[in-house]
């Protein structure tokens, strides 16, 4: 929280300047960096609650399936503003999949495999030994640890 405070009080300070307070330049220049600091500054306030509403239970995090073109296009649209100068491309994502270890271990094993996921990595082994090149250094399912396998 420092970093975008400090940035909105040294604007408002530049702005005490009578020197410079009667340059519209450098008052357009003030006023589009306070509203970036105020923006940042939203933020990390937003992200503070939603922690603090995760800690609480108030909120819980979805673990269900998600479409990564679907979140990455949320985020986006989120970040549109602080983007908007800088060039972004985002390719290649229809080539992977992630599949979150809890998702395997429910559809595959029902409720009762809560816990078992030492099946799982022995099936994935099992199923690298069997598509890959080399086991050991593998190239379509990669483990993520504590979320799941990508596979690519």
């Amino acid at each position: 929280m420092r970093t975008p405070l400090t940035a909105i009080l040294g604007a408002a300070s530049a702005l005490n300047e009578d020197e410079m307070a009667s340059k519209p330049a450098f008052v357009k220049e003030v006023a589009e960096s306070l509203q970036a600091a105020g923006d940042r500054l939203n933020r990390v306030i937003e992200n503070l609650l939603d922690m603090s509403r995760l800690n609480s239970g108030v909120l819980s995090l979805n673990l269900e399936w998600h479409d990564l073109n679907d979140l990455i296009g949320v985020v986006i649209q989120k970040n549109k503003k602080i983007l908007e100068k800088h060039r972004l491309e985002v390719k290649g994502l229809e080539e992977i999949i992630l599949v979150p270890q809890a998702m395997i271990m429910k559809k595959v094993w029902g409720v009762l495999a809560e816990g078992e996921s030492h099946y799982l990595r022995i099936y994935i082994n099992q199923l690298r030994k069997k598509i890959e090149i080399d086991p050991s250094n593998p190239k379509h399912i990669l483990t993520d640890p504590g979320v799941g396998y990508r596979l690519v």
